[in-house]
């Protein structure tokens, strides 16, 4: 059965039978193709698997990402590394958002598979994806995460290129046979700007994404490397929000990521090079100086305002109304040239 299940595949077709917008179908628009390998690395603590559910999540709830189309469909997440942290964190999600984490289309693998010697529990994982499928769960299924690299391929050399080839190859195979996007989580040194290990898995990842974390805990997902697509180069920031979970009348202490209006093309100007008028700058630097004295990454509305009036930015107003279209008009200006982000009425230094 398995041979002519391989031999069916390597059958040869029609040009006319191939559709030759290949990677431009995506899953989310301008970020990762569907049914490809996606490698997301940062150094630890940097918000990869907060990254990763968010992702899940906005796929089987159909939401747009970053103001970017996102395709519908089941999710199944890996949890290769602290299942009960992810499960917690999937929870958190859900409840922030108003929705169920009791639901067929999004489970989860809480035992590592192994990646690194063969395809056999690529093979099991495949298997058990379809059982699940004719039960009526994992329907569609567009995304599956692997987290984390290290955890599936035990006692194995991150730096052997056997090692990650095999891998990667096996991250192939799941998104050859399930037709799913591939998400691989992966650590970076502290010491560089790459991925830990053989130069294999960067090679054998079409889509590869890069997660950084500025001292004030705002983070920033930049697409490293696209071979399809044209948005190398993008970026998203986003900040972790947090956020008690509701279990069994017990509550859990978690976070919820919470993207910002600040994303940008990769071939915009860098907002260090934005120039800002003198009223700009007054307001931004009173925002910097604030954040920095209190310790603290936002302000809210009506600190906002505080700022903008203690620049002299809201004399001559009469009332309360006049002094708010001052003050959204200031942050307007500052959020288009990209110097700070905004979330509903909290706004914050783009580091």
């Amino acid at each position: 059965e398995k041979r002519q299940a391989r031999k069916a595949a390597l059958a040869p077709l029609k040009w006319s039978d191939i559709d030759p917008r290949g990677a431009k179908l995506s899953l989310i628009a301008g970020v990762m193709p569907r049914g490809s390998v996606v490698l997301l690395y940062a150094r630890s603590s940097h918000g990869k698997s907060f990254l990763a559910i968010d992702w899940c999540w906005h796929v089987v709830a159909e939401r747009d990402w970053c103001g970017r189309k996102v395709e519908k469909g089941s999710a199944l997440y890996i949890a290769a590394e602290a299942p009960a942290s992810v499960s917690l964190r999937v929870h958190a999600w859900a409840q922030k958002h108003g929705l169920s984490a009791d639901r067929d289309d999004f489970e989860c693998i809480r035992v590592a598979p192994n990646f690194g010697n063969g395809p056999n529990d690529t093979d099991l994982i495949v298997e058990h994806i379809a059982e699940a499928q004719t039960e009526g769960r994992l329907r569609n299924l567009e995304v599956i995460v692997v987290d984390t690299t290290s955890k599936t391929i035990p006692g194995q050399n991150e730096n052997d290129s056997e090692t990650m080839t095999t891998l990667v190859s096996n991250c192939e195979r799941l998104a050859q046979l399930t037709g799913a996007t591939v998400i691989l989580l992966h650590h970076m040194p502290k010491a560089s700007d790459t991925p830990r290990g053989h130069s294999s898995l960067e090679a054998g990842c079409p889509i590869r994404i890069e997660i950084d974390k500025s001292e004030t805990g705002l983070f920033t997902a930049k697409i490293a490397h696209q071979k399809d697509g044209g948005h190398e180069g993008d970026r998203f920031t986003f900040r972790l929000e947090s956020f008690e979970v509701d279990y069994d009348g017990e509550r859990l202490p978690s976070a919820v990521l919470m993207p910002t209006d600040t994303a940008t093309s990769g071939d915009e100007i860098a907002p260090a090079k934005r120039k800002l008028t003198s009223r700009e700058q007054n307001v931004f630097r009173e925002l910097a100086n604030r954040l920095k004295l209190n310790r603290v990454h936002e302000v809210d509305r009506d600190e906002w305002q505080d700022i903008v009036r203690k620049v002299g930015e809201l004399e001559g107003c009469k009332n309360e109304k006049t002094k708010q279209v001052v003050c959204n008009r200031i942050r307007r200006d500052l959020l288009s040239k990209g110097v700070i982000w905004v979330n509903d009425d909290r706004t914050g230094v783009v580091r």
